[in-house]
């Protein structure tokens, strides 16, 4: 956060508990989002920053195709635009294409999930796909769904 402003929204939120505004609509395009799935996962890397987010706290999820340990990388900030960490790599690799082509959206939550040792984020994915890509995206995240439960 720079000057009291989001750094994702640009303006002042209101509160500790503020999702960044992700445009959910797309000036590319009239297809709106729509609310998918919810998930709960881990977030690996920089544990050191994770330690002190606040639970309940707003995650941006944004991709970082510049990293260079991960070319799918999609990190996870919070609303002060820390850098938390960032989706496993084989989760990364199932959206980073879909985030590419402004098929999902990434938002979520911090949470003190035990099975995911403190480092846990509920994470809610909206999706967009006009009819005829339609099945290729519903396919795309039944194989992320399937990587979640570990299947």
């Amino acid at each position: 956060m720079t000057s009291g402003k989001c750094d994702f929204c640009k303006w002042r939120p209101r509160s500790r508990d503020h999702i960044p505004n992700l445009y959910l609509g797309n000036e590319a395009s009239d297809l709106p989002f729509r609310r998918h799935k919810v998930f709960s996962l881990h977030v690996v890397g920089r544990r050191h920053h994770f330690k002190d987010a606040t639970v309940g706290s707003a995650l941006v999820f944004r991709r970082q195709p510049e990293n260079s340990a991960d070319e799918n990388a999609i990190a996870a900030y919070d609303i002060d635009g820390r850098d938390l960490g960032h989706l496993p790599k084989e989760a990364a690799a199932i959206l980073a294409p879909l985030v590419d082509q402004a098929a999902v959206k990434l938002i979520g939550r911090i949470t003190d999930d035990e099975e995911y040792w403190g480092y846990g984020a509920r994470m809610v994915l909206y999706k967009r796909a006009p009819p005829a890509t339609q099945s290729a995206l519903e396919a795309q995240l039944n194989l992320f769904e399937s990587w979640v439960k570990g299947d």
